[in-house]
Parts: structure tokens; C-alpha cells; sequence
């Protein structure tokens, strides 16, 4: 399906310049974030093919860097992304850290992907479908392209979450303005401005995505946390950002409660015999 309504023509123009990319791996790719995702991603890896000659999908590989994560596990990957910029900046990441051998890359459409049904024994879709208008006919070529037994592990932010309850509870209180959103079945959407233009965000509702994915013939495997909060966006000390990182790990680590952290990550099985 091409892109085709003034919304996803926007996130496309938005999401295919580098200036938004670059901005995301400066919030996010600190060490303190990378070790995080490292626990993150090491207990993922326990549902991935274990068969090294098997490629994952990245689906929406951005700059590279879970890209890397996998490859340093192991595992062949097939990197995706529409924007051929981003691509060029991917494969100098990956080729950089020395794992060119062990991943592909190709420009895809998230409302369109080109492969067969069934393609890949797992699909890892990161913080991507937070920002596509047309949620539900990305859910459904993900789903597609997952073959009978395979995985589908998707990274969002939590609309439950406590930082989101209490940024909410902190804005009313003292009257300060807020960016407007509006309460959509897959949970709360706001568009906001960025250097490289126009972006959506969307705050999902768990209770909308986990029946959407199953009604496409998977089954809700594992519900981790994500980070806890991102708090330490808002902070200028080191010292009180680096706190902020070891309460996310904290809670990934001990607490494991997905339900008030402010990411989650899902892990889905295709019920075999699906057709979906």
C-alpha cells in the first residue's frame, strides 16, 4: 500500500531527513541507555531463531543501532527503513562496528513491506509504529510477513504509565500549556514540531495493541518494561541523569512490572496454522 493520505506524507518528508535521526541517537544513545538496552535485548534474545543463517527484520532500522545489538548476538539481520539517507546512515553505523557481513539492508514501506508472507522467522519493530499514522495497516504486514511460529516483538511507549499519569497530574495542576492530543483507538496522539518537521507521537494504549495483535492470529508471549521514565531528558545534571538510568534498570531488572514504566516491550507468537 504506498503512502498516499497528507498525514503519512508528512511522517515520510519528517522521519526520511537526518535531523530527527540525529536528535534521537543524542537523547538516546548515551551508554548509560545503550547498557539499559542491552538487558533489554538480552532478554529478548531468548525468543529469537538461534540458527545464525536465519535473518530477523528490523523493520524500521532508523540509524542502526538495534540493528548492531542483534548482530552482536549473532544473529543475520534484515535491515529496513524508507528513507535512503537514514539507510546510508545505518550502513556506515554497521559497518563501523564491524558487522556488515552479517546484515542487509533495503529500503521498505512499514504500510507496504515487498516480502512474501511468512518471510521471517522474527520481526523486531522499535519505537516505529508510535509515529505511523496508519497503525493499524502497519500491524497488519508486520503480522503478515511472520511465518507459523515465529515472533513479533514491538517496542512503544505506555500510554498507563506513571510518568505520563504524573507530567499529566504536574501540567494541570500549575496551568501550563500543553501540546494538544487526541484520544485515538491505539491510544493518545499529539503532533508536535521537531527540527526536521512535523511528527506524530502516540502514547499507546496496551489494552488496544495487545487485542489488535492477536486478532491478527498471535498470541501475547511476554510484556516486559521498557525504560521506567525518560525523565532524565529533562535534566541537566550528569549526576541526576545517571540516577534516573539505574532506576530504569532497577525496575527492568527487579521490579519487572511493565504496567507504569513508560516503555514496553511485547513479545507475540504466530499460532501455527495462522494465515494471518
Amino acid at each position: 500500500m504506498p503512502l498516499t493520505d497528507a498525514k503519512s506524507r508528512t511522517l515520510e518528508r519528517t522521519l526520511g531527513r537526518d535531523a530527527i535521526h540525529d536528535q534521537w541517537d543524542r537523547e538516546y544513545r548515551s551508554p548509560h541507555s545503550a547498557a539499559f538496552f542491552n538487558d533489554v535485548l538480552d532478554r529478548v534474545d531468548r525468543f529469537l531463531p538461534r540458527d545464525p543463517g536465519v535473518p530477523i527484520l528490523d523493520a524500521g532500522c532508523g540509524s542502526g543501532q538495534n540493528t548492531i545489538h542483534l548482530a552482536r548476538r549473532g544473529h543475520a539481520v534484515h535491515a529496513v527503513d524508507f528513507a535512503e539517507p537514514v539507510l546510508e546512515a545505518a550502513r556506515r553505523n554497521v559497518a563501523e562496528a564491524g558487522f556488515s557481513d552479517r546484515v542487509r539492508f533495503g529500503r521498505e514501506d512499514l504500510l507496504g513491506l515487498s516480502f512474501p508472507d511468512g518471510t521471517f522467522q522474527a520481526v523486531l519493530c522499535w519505537g516505529v509504529l508510535m509515529h505511523i499514522a496508519d497503525v493499524e495497516a502497519a500491524l497488519s504486514e508486520l503480522a503478515r510477513v511472520v511465518e507459523p511460529g515465529g515472533v513479533l516483538i514491538l517496542s512503544e511507549i505506555n500510554l498507563g504509565s506513571l510518568q505520563r499519569r504524573a507530567f499529566a497530574g504536574l501540567t494541570r495542576l500549575f496551568r501550563r500549556p500543553r501540546a494538544p492530543e487526541t484520544r485515538a483507538p491505539a491510544g493518545m496522539e499529539c503532533w508536535f514540531e521537531t527540527p526536521a518537521g512535523p511528527l506524530l507521537r502516540r502514547h499507546t494504549d496496551m489494552g488496544w495493541l495487545i487485542p489488535a495483535v492477536e486478532s491478527r492470529g498471535f498470541l501475547l508471549r511476554q510484556r516486559l518494561p521498557g525504560q521506567f521514565t525518560e525523565l532524565y531528558l529533562k535534566l541537566g545534571s550528569p549526576t541526576a541523569r545517571a540516577w534516573v538510568h539505574r532506576l530504569n534498570r532497577f525496575w527492568f531488572r527487579v521490579v519487572r512490572d511493565p504496567r507504569l514504566a513508560f516503555g514496553n516491550v511485547l513479545v507475540f507468537e504466530k499460532a501455527t496454522g495462522s494465515g494471518a
